[in-house]
């Protein structure tokens, strides 16, 4: 249409594209964020499996699953809180006004979730908030996660 903007591919198309790049896809969050982005994705790419050591030096290979509630149900897409809880004597130190990620590894596939906890808890835990949708690779498998299970995250 003859005015309009031009289309932009959609964020789930792009990081779709860019989860075989770390460097691709550090550039969707932007400039200010790539450095420590990167070096915690290409931690998670090249180790699958195995311990993530993320930039500031603490160990992010799984996080045990506390508890899972469902916020809302919309049609069949669930919006559901997941608690974890870190490896003992570590803290989360993802600051999520600066629009800081954890990225979850499942499925061979990486994806990124806001932490929605403050920063810091004592207990080392921390929440985050997803919607569980039916075609979601991710987001399923997440769901499917029982309470005690770990989950591999930097």
């Amino acid at each position: 249409r003859a005015g309009s903007a031009p289309s932009r591919p959609s964020f789930r198309r792009s990081l779709r594209a860019a989860t075989g790049s770390p460097r691709a896809m550090a550039r969707l969050l932007g400039m200010s964020l790539a450095a420590p982005v990167l070096a915690r994705l290409r931690s998670a790419v090249g180790a699958a499996g195995e311990r993530s050591r993320s930039r500031s030096g603490r160990n992010f290979d799984s996080c045990e699953l506390l508890s899972k509630e469902t916020i809302c149900q919309t049609r069949d897409e669930p919006v559901r809180r997941f608690t974890f809880k870190t490896p003992p004597g570590t803290v989360m130190d993802v600051n999520t006004a600066l629009r800081q990620v954890v990225v979850v590894q499942a499925c061979g596939e990486l994806r990124m979730y806001s932490p929605t906890s403050e920063q810091g808890r004592p207990d080392g835990t921390f929440d985050l908030i997803v919607r569980v949708y039916r075609k979601g690779l991710v987001s399923r498998w997440l769901d499917g996660v029982e309470l005690g299970d770990r989950v591999t995250m930097i």
